[in-house]
């Protein structure tokens, strides 16, 4: 268990720090800002994670026994958090507005179920922590799964060409499916209490059933996510790309028209039946029509460049 703990944290972790470092300040894609939410969740579930390794390698102490469901508590609700943005962005963008379940009102309600059903029971810690799993938990892995492939086919998918955007759809697949399963193995397979579901469904019942911990299939979840995430965040290296892109068109369309004028330009002096030419700040030449050329009796390059005060004056 201590190797599954150490690798379960070790991947939120990881997804924290990618989320957070990965450069996407310039962005217009709105999951720059969203980011923050998921790096938040991912920062504190790794560290909840290590809290468990600690108990399995050092033993549990009773400061980490009474802060460990309240440290899940707001892990999942950042994740909520995160999720319901994510798909009110994906389904009405960046201004729009949504109600009860996508609505921050909401937290009001589950927070004041989660306390009323924790604080009347006879262990109110295991209580917090399995209500907590069941009205954040679930609910917040399929909102974040959810919000990926919507985000993915409304807000991505008509910034990219076809070519970049399949790569990048797979990940949001596998991000979802990812956390689809997370919602299941997290948010429903508890630990074990003396009321239904959790005496049905939980922890012990599931290693009976499979002869494998549920903590084995949750650190499986994180690593896909934190790979197939990693994955997703290349939609700002390409927007970055396509910027860099149009600029350059833009840079040498603007290079050719001024060629173009200058061209045109210097077809005009050549064509003058007036001796013309111009001079800079210093008064050296830059440039000379043939006619003026004729008149002084210099060619072009004894003229450009030099003093034409200095040549012409006497």
């Amino acid at each position: 268990m201590d190797i599954i703990f150490l690798l379960y944290g070790l991947a939120f972790l990881a997804l924290g720090l990618v989320l957070t470092i990965w450069p996407k300040h310039d962005s217009r894609f709105e999951l720059a800002t969203l980011s923050r939410w998921l790096a938040a969740f991912a920062f504190v579930h790794g560290a909840l994670e290590w809290t468990d390794l600690w108990r399995v390698v050092r033993g549990d102490t009773a400061t980490l026994a009474a802060l460990r469901p309240f440290v899940l508590l707001i892990s999942y609700l950042l994740l909520y958090e995160f999720g319901r943005r994510l798909v009110a962005t994906a389904l009405l963008g960046p201004n729009g507005r949504v109600r009860l379940l996508l609505s921050g009102r909401g937290h009001v309600i589950l927070l004041a179920i989660i306390a009323m059903a924790s604080l009347g029971a006879e262990d109110p810690l295991l209580n917090l922590a399995i209500w907590s799993r069941y009205l954040y938990g679930f609910p917040a892995s399929l909102l974040a799964g959810a919000g990926f492939l919507l985000y993915c086919a409304n807000r991505i998918q008509p910034t990219l060409e076809s070519d970049e955007f399949r790569p990048v759809w797979r990940a949001c697949v596998l991000a979802s499916i990812a956390f689809v399963a997370y919602a299941v193995l997290g948010g429903l397979v508890v630990p074990r209490a003396g009321w239904a579901p959790a005496a049905w469904v939980n922890q012990d019942s599931f290693l009976a059933a499979t002869g494998i911990p549920v903590q084995l299939f949750r650190a499986a979840c994180a690593i896909a996510l934190a790979f197939s995430v990693a994955y997703i965040l290349r939609i700002f290296h390409l927007e970055r790309g396509q910027r860099m892109h149009v600029a350059l068109e833009r840079a040498e369309t603007a290079l050719d028209q001024a060629d173009r004028l200058g061209r045109h330009n210097q077809l005009l002096l050549e064509s003058m039946a007036e001796g013309i030419f111009g001079v800079d700040g210093l008064g050296r030449t830059t440039f000379i029509n043939p006619v003026a050329l004729t008149m002084l009796g210099y060619t072009a390059e004894e003229l450009v460049g030099k003093s034409i005060h200095a040549l012409t004056h006497h």
